[in-house]
């Protein structure tokens, strides 16, 4: 227990160190290419709608890649548009992901031990939760969603579990709705940067109203973000029925997902990230 609260503390500081460096070299940078890259782009065409929604549909699928910069870059482009244009894709994505899974498996194509074994930690997790699929299958879809990353790896694992489609099809319809963050801070890209630029060269008057919304709407947008979280982590620990209790011996190599009865592991639940 002592190793684990100070691997999660280092963690936490680590991350936090990680946040810095970005503020202050990386997110700037990537802004600036964003917008660089979206002022080029010709915004009312079909073409250019038709991709966005094309990258928000493959962001729901194992094989997403930098979903964050495109959902910003969507924002940027379309505004509030972006929210359904972006909540359609995902759950589009997602309803794919389901069936070609469930497919591939179902052919023999896809071995569930290999993907388990190749997605470790969260796979582990997920076979954890097994009978917590069975009991409260919307309920549970619903709570890994809104707290496991990434998403396309999580409907991928979800796609082997024992929850009905209908349910998780319901679930990936509410999830989805947490997208309004993303493009909120999209919307606002511009002020962003112009405020990071500020600070990086040190002419941000902090007694100034001009940047106060934009930053109090920032600063609260991930506050609640990190509640919002935190709250969904212990509603589906106690669903789980498993607080404070590690979790069972995961079987990487039996196709069924089952768990053996052994003295199980040392990773509890609440360690997910």
């Amino acid at each position: 227990m002592r190793v684990a609260l100070l691997t999660r503390r280092l963690l936490i500081v680590a991350a936090i160190v990680a946040v810095a460096v970005a503020l202050k070299f990386v997110l700037p940078c990537a802004i600036d290419a964003l917008v660089y890259v979206c002022d080029r782009v010709d915004r009312n065409s079909p073409a250019t709608l038709l991709v966005v929604f094309a990258t928000f549909i493959v962001n729901a699928t194992p094989f997403a890649v930098a979903a964050p910069f495109f959902t910003f870059a969507a924002a940027y482009l379309y505004g509030w548009w972006a929210f359904p244009l972006g909540w359609l894709g995902l759950v589009v994505g997602s309803e794919l992901t389901w069936v070609v899974m469930r497919w591939l498996i179902g052919q023999g194509r896809v071995s569930p031990s290999a993907l388990r074994a190749r997605f470790g930690c969260l796979a582990r997790h997920m076979v954890a939760l097994e009978h917590t699929f069975k009991q409260h299958g919307f309920q549970s879809v619903l709570l890994v969603q809104l707290c496991y990353t990434p998403f396309g790896i999580t409907n991928a694992l979800l796609s082997m579990s024992d929850a009905r489609h209908w349910e998780f099809f319901a679930a990936t319809c509410c999830s989805r709705v947490k997208l309004i963050f993303m493009v909120w801070v999209g919307t606002h890209i511009e002020n962003l940067a112009l405020f990071l630029r500020r600070i990086e060269k040190g002419n941000v008057n902090w007694r100034s109203a001009e940047m106060a919304p934009t930053i109090a709407s920032l600063v609260g947008s991930a506050v609640a973000i990190l509640v919002m979280t935190y709250h969904v982590k212990r509603r589906l620990v106690t669903l789980g029925g498993v607080t404070g209790a590690p979790l069972p011996d995961v079987d990487l190599d039996d196709d069924t997902g089952s768990t053996t009865k052994g003295g199980g592991a040392s990773v509890p639940l609440q360690d997910c990230p």
